[in-house]
């Protein structure tokens, strides 16, 4: 069974009209649906049959949404209007619903999709159930129409569609070759289908008179296949010039290469991103064109060489950034930088786990250990961080003693970021992770002494004091002055951290930092950098599962016994963090910007009814509008700029 994906899309004037029908049989043609060699692509654009699927993008639109529709029965009832919100306008039956009022007397929905059937006289049947006779509509056309995956608007404002399977577009191809003399034209290799689409000119030229048909559709690349269904693939990605990347295989070929299209290029115009002989997992696309990737080399055709972590740098160049480890997680920064996680590249020998580390890494530098900068103190062994101190040296005690002492958090080992978040506060980027984090806990700070000669002081517990004086000894209550030559152990006072003071006659046999439990605690939370440690901003009963940064306010999702809330964190003018609660009893799916700066655009699911909603937050008071009439998932929000 096929998923009807609704693109559901708020902000522009937009619309897309689309003719679907059923691919031609090997007899000579079937308007219903084909029973061609290849039964998989059975749609086609323009084929001279009378369906249609129109996507349409209403004029008081605000952001745009990929939305997955769920079942064939909610799909039937979307068919026949069932889901349509009471009191909405449409100006016939849509097959999705529509999502209501979100603020303001604006409709959050709207990238609408319906079939429409024209009989032999012209008359139109839009507004008809799908299985209504009258209409001469076949339920079955549901599995012949084109299913999108997923859009994409570019830099340039140029709309990408991608399609969950190649369909043919076309009957003649450019060389002059029409589809009956083509031995297999339901090929994704062939000249007359087509999976990725842009459409004609940017979103912001049209109005609403405007209609975006299959002659105002260019196809992207008739050659290759995309697998929408894989999340590592299933994407577009962009850049500021415009260029868009996506992945792409030969078909019979399960092994992808990420392909550019530079802005303004034709159909088949794409050059390899990432060099065809690497097996690559995940992309990302810097804003200047730069490619970060992870993979393995793959000369034989299998993946199984080492992994690693890379850069392809705007200007073309390759530079490894660091290889070796199983969950990088990476994000390019403003000036240049990348962040990374994973083990230390400037370690002698093979990449140590327990050397992992949250990095910047300075491209400028490749090929030098200056190139690496761990922001974060990481450490997953604390008594040889109080023993011997970051650089592994033998520590003065009054070092190792304020190493004991102190208390902070930071990044262990294998405790992969979540999420690397990079906020604008006070005109300056933060860095933030969503992460397992390890809080150091305060140690004590204990001795062995032997008193040989002399008077010293003890307390009222009979344990030598760090008072040398009878005057200063005694002026504490409880505290006594005595002669005497002893022994004592386990000492806890500052008499162990009297170091060239220390009286004569007084020997310091042993000192070292006692564990009081644990060294460490561990939480799941959010934090950010701040003087190569780490401060976390969430409380430490709150289990942090999820946060983004909208119009550089943090948002973050955590549960604490059993409830989920989203909480909102702001930042002074000194850089302080404030973190309030928002919406409590729902589990947010996706957080994102909406057209209101008063406003944010979430989905989740709401514990009290066990519902799946969709809407708006207020951002200063929490207050919610949402529509529970969806049922699917929202896959992506995008916002589309005036």
């Amino acid at each position: 069974m096929k998923f009807l994906k609704l693109l559901i899309a708020i902000l522009s004037t937009l619309t897309l009209a689309f003719t679907g029908c059923g691919i031609f049989d090997e007899g000579g043609g079937d308007e219903g649906g084909g029973e061609g060699p290849n039964e998989d692509f059975d749609t086609c654009f323009d084929c001279g049959g009378s369906q249609a699927l129109e996507l349409h993008l209403d004029t008081e639109a605000l952001s745009l949404f990929q939305y997955d529709s769920g079942d064939e029965t909610s799909r039937a009832l979307q068919h026949e209007g069932a889901l349509t919100k009471e009191g909405a306008a449409s100006s016939r039956t849509d097959i999705s619903p529509v999502m209501g009022e979100i603020s303001g007397g604006r409709f959050v929905n709207l990238l609408r999709a319906w079939y429409e059937n024209t009989a032999d006289d012209g008359e139109s049947f839009g507004g008809q159930s799908a299985t209504d006779e009258e209409s001469g509509l076949d339920p079955d056309i549901l599995d012949d129409l084109p299913q999108i995956s997923y859009i994409f608007v570019s830099s340039k404002k140029d709309v990408f569609l991608a399609f969950s399977q190649c369909l043919i577009y076309r009957e003649t191809s450019d060389d002059g070759t029409t589809i009956d003399e083509y031995d297999d034209p339901w090929s994704c290799a062939s000249p007359f289908t087509c999976q990725i689409f842009k459409v004609d000119k940017p979103y912001d030229e049209y109005d609403s008179s405007d209609r975006v048909k299959q002659s105002n559709l260019e196809c992207v690349n008739n050659e290759l296949e995309i697998n929408t269904w894989d999340y590592r693939s299933g994407q577009i990605q962009g850049d500021d010039a415009g260029d868009v990347y996506f992945w792409a295989h030969v078909p019979g070929n399960w092994k992808n290469v990420l392909l550019k299209h530079e802005y303004g290029a034709d159909t088949n115009d794409q050059s390899e991103a990432i060099n065809s002989n690497i097996c690559s997992w995940e992309y990302l696309v810097t804003d200047d064109g730069a490619v970060l990737y992870t993979g393995q080399t793959s000369t034989s055709g299998s993946c199984n060489g080492d992994s690693f972590f890379r850069m392809v740098t705007s200007g073309g160049s390759l530079v490894e950034i660091t290889r070796d480890w199983w969950d990088y997680v990476f994000e390019p920064r403003a000036n240049g930088h990348v962040l990374f996680y994973g083990p230390d590249p400037t370690i002698d020998g093979a990449p140590s786990w327990d050397s992992a580390c949250l990095f910047d890494f300075d491209p400028d530098l490749a090929g030098d250990d200056a190139a690496y900068d761990p922001i974060v103190s990481c450490t997953n062994n604390w008594w040889e961080y109080v023993t011997f101190g970051p650089d592994e040296t033998t520590a003065a005690n009054d070092t190792e003693n304020e190493r004991c002492a102190q208390e902070f958090y930071t990044l262990q080992g294998g405790n992969s970021p979540d999420k690397i978040l990079l906020p604008t506060v006070n005109d300056a980027e933060e860095v933030c992770v969503i992460a397992d984090v390890e809080k150091k806990v305060a140690g004590e700070w204990r001795c062995n002494i032997c008193v040989s000669s002399g008077s010293n002081c003890e307390n009222s517990s009979g344990v030598v004091t760090g008072d040398i004086t009878q005057s200063a000894c005694t002026a504490t209550t409880g505290n006594t002055w005595v002669s005497t030559n002893e022994c004592y152990n386990d000492v806890t006072t500052s008499a162990c951290t009297l170091g060239t003071s220390m009286p004569t006659g007084w020997d310091l046999n042993h000192n070292w930092c006692q564990d009081t439990g644990d060294w460490s605690n561990s939480y799941s939370a959010l934090a950010c950098v701040e003087d190569e440690s780490l401060d976390v901003i969430s409380a430490t009963n709150e289990t942090v599962v999820n946060g983004w940064v909208v119009n550089d306010n943090i948002y973050y999702s955590y549960v604490d016994n059993g409830t989920y809330v989203l909480k909102k964190v702001t930042f002074d003018e000194d850089g302080n963090p404030t973190a309030t609660d928002l919406v409590e009893g729902i589990e947010m799916y996706e957080v994102g910007p909406s057209s209101s700066d008063e406003e944010l655009t979430v989905n989740g699911l709401r514990f009290s009814d066990n519902s799946y909603v969709f809407g708006a937050v207020d951002i200063e008071t929490g207050e919610t509008n949402f529509d529970t009439g969806l049922t699917g998932i929202v896959e992506a929000i995008i916002i589309l700029d005036e």
